[in-house]
């Protein structure tokens, strides 16, 4: 089995979206561009590495997947927080 030579572009970019998609999780729109982007990147990626030998890159795919999948854990739990806060505000 040949050493991969070139790293997969989608694992790449899956990487950097699961980055931003941490980082814009606290704004209107909880990264959500971001991470759906991210994941589905990182599955093509995926995919591709183990299709073709000739590319590495799986590391940074997975990692791209769970950066936006933790993206979407956080959004959810901020979501249900700040629903839970408006209840607790109206009750006052």
């Amino acid at each position: 089995m040949s050493e991969p030579t070139t790293t997969n572009p989608f694992a790449i970019v899956s990487l950097v979206l699961g980055v931003l998609s941490c980082l814009t999780a606290c704004f209107c729109c909880y990264g959500l561009p971001f991470n759906l982007l991210g994941a589905i990147f990182g599955i093509v990626a995926v995919v591709q590495i183990n299709s073709d030998s000739t590319q590495g890159g799986s590391g940074l795919a997975y990692g791209g997947i769970g950066l936006s999948a933790f993206s979407v854990v956080l959004a959810v739990g901020m979501l249900v927080f700040g629903i839970g806060l408006m209840a607790m505000n109206e009750n006052m």
